[in-house]
């Protein structure tokens, strides 16, 4: 078993984010080196009579992401709970309440990766609450190990 090392990109709004392949690579510091560096934009779009996410990396390379090349996450329900209302930073008093929040040493609004949970969410479901033409934010990148297996004859 031999394995090759995936660049990935988180792009998030609210309680939810999509993790997307941006670049497969022999080594995880070239996947590193590329993940870290990755200037991503992403869209949800309609092409062709499907519903997608159409990324541009670095200015240039376009991808169209169909469900199965992703994985859409979101906040577990438990944390929901915990978190109340998502924090709109552009509101200063919303700001205020998590500042304050987490000054005070309340977690609440602290999501950390086990408060993430793989949704049963398509890219449709997220464009009927978002609308074509929305762009989430590229929030963090990190990189994965993936297994390529080769059977015997």
């Amino acid at each position: 078993m031999s394995g090759s090392w995936n660049a990935m990109s988180v792009l998030a709004n609210d309680y939810w984010e999509i993790d997307i392949v941006t670049g497969t690579f022999d080594t995880k510091m070239e996947a590193e080196a590329h993940a870290e560096h990755a200037r991503v934009d992403a869209e949800f779009v309609r092409q062709d009579n499907e519903y997608g996410l159409m990324v541009t990396v670095n200015n240039g390379d376009k991808r169209f992401y169909r469900d199965n090349d992703i994985t859409i996450k979101e906040v577990s329900a438990e944390k929901r709970k915990a978190m109340g209302k998502p924090i709109d930073v552009t509101d200063k008093e919303s700001v205020q309440i998590m500042l304050d929040s987490f000054l005070s040493g309340n977690t609440d609004y602290v999501i950390e990766p086990d408060d993430m949970v793989v949704s049963d969410k398509k890219i449709s479901d997220l464009i009927a609450m978002h609308g074509v033409g929305f762009r989430p934010d590229d929030i963090a990148w990190f990189v994965e190990q993936t297994h390529e297996h080769h059977e015997e004859a």
